[in-house]
């Protein structure tokens, strides 16, 4: 049962919270009891639906979903199996991530392959990234920012087989890849040592593997630093271990109750996206998908035929477009040629992609007046 919301409501430091999001300290980790509700395990879920073809799959599936290649098998179907599992509809993380998307959090971490959640945050500036089995991180990954945040899948990428954490195998290849240091970018990991606060929202702390996923935040190392974990079921002895090994204080509460209040509290304090955000045609919204995508060969390519399509009016933003984008060519050249090294192509990309940004928001402008 939950407590009466001036009782679970005073347990949390909102002050805390709502200044380390204003000072991009606060970092959002989401997990699978997002997706149901109390009484449905996701895992347990993913388990059913798998076996339900495990024959003809060749495949040994295990309560938490995750699964063993039996001899005879392929990756291909099983691949196949889960995703028409992730891409079915989930209503209650829907909810809930729409509206975590308008608070003005810098770093979103999900503990899920799919795209959910990146869905819910591209209705504004956004950028996704997600772990790649033993592949080497992007030099370009920019900063995660408030104006710019980063929702980061820190178990694969749903349409990227190759990167997906699916057996215990994987697991175990995830976590030699993730400790050696090279699938996570250290713009990434220095943005999450750097939090003073962390929001654990549907983690599952009874499975032995999120304890794993803690260790890889390195929640081990900093006690002293405030976490809350709302939720409406946790046995006493994972609450436990929880509030001693890690400092995360459990919040007996609706997943969506703590969302909204949340929510309300950021936005009497500023700290909501504006909702002029949500908006703006078509074109502004997919150069800013573009850009938030490190996509900026793109971004460039299609606003310059916006800009050159709006005749005189936008000939001076059209001037800034193309001197920036011959300082990104530039750029790119130097990289290519060694000329440069990752961590000043990083920062630079960075600047770029600001910059290009606030030329695509001028253009909504324009267009809007």
């Amino acid at each position: 049962m939950n407590l009466p919301a001036q009782d679970w409501q005073n347990e949390v430091n909102w002050d805390v919270i709502l200044d380390s999001i204003q000072n991009e300290k606060c970092v959002l980790c989401i997990g699978p009891g997002v997706y149901t509700e109390d009484d449905v395990s996701l895992e347990e879920l993913l388990a059913d639906h798998l076996r339900q073809q495990s024959d003809r799959l060749k495949i040994k599936v295990y309560d938490d979903g995750w699964f063993h290649y039996l001899p005879g098998s392929n990756v291909i179907e099983p691949h196949n199996r889960i995703k028409a599992f992730y891409n079915q509809p989930f209503p209650r993380a829907e909810r809930i991530f729409s509206q975590l998307a308008a608070v003005n959090f810098h770093l979103i971490l999900s503990a899920l392959p799919d795209y959910t959640l990146r869905d819910a945050f591209a209705r504004y500036p956004s950028r996704f990234d997600a772990y790649r089995k033993k592949k080497p991180y992007d030099p370009a990954t920019l900063k995660p920012s408030a104006s710019l945040p980063l929702v980061y899948n820190m178990m694969g990428e749903l349409d990227k087989r190759d990167s997906l954490v699916l057996t215990y195998d994987d697991f175990y290849t995830y976590l030699e890849s993730i400790f050696e240091g090279k699938s996570m970018s250290p713009v990434v990991k220095e943005a999450i040592a750097e939090a003073d606060n962390f929001l654990f929202i549907g983690l599952h702390f009874d499975r032995w593997y999120m304890h794993l996923f803690l260790r890889i935040l390195e929640q081990h190392k900093t006690r002293h630093l405030l976490k809350y974990a709302p939720g409406s079921r946790m046995e006493v002895i994972t609450r436990d271990r929880c509030q001693e090994q890690y400092n995360i204080t459990y919040v007996e509460v609706k997943m969506e109750d703590f969302a909204a209040e949340l929510v309300n509290r950021a936005k009497a304090a500023g700290l909501v996206k504006d909702t002029a955000d949500e908006g703006g045609n078509e074109v502004v919204q997919r150069l800013r998908g573009l850009a938030g995508k490190a996509m900026l060969d793109e971004a460039f390519t299609e606003l310059i035929g916006a800009l050159r399509d709006g005749g005189d009016s936008g000939r001076d933003l059209l001037n800034e477009v193309v001197t920036l984008m011959g300082s990104y060519e530039n750029l790119k050249r130097q990289y290519n040629l060694k000329l440069v090294d990752d961590k000043y192509y990083s920062m630079e990309c960075a600047r770029i992609t600001y910059a290009l940004l606030a030329q695509i928001d001028l253009l909504g402008k324009n267009q809007a007046a």
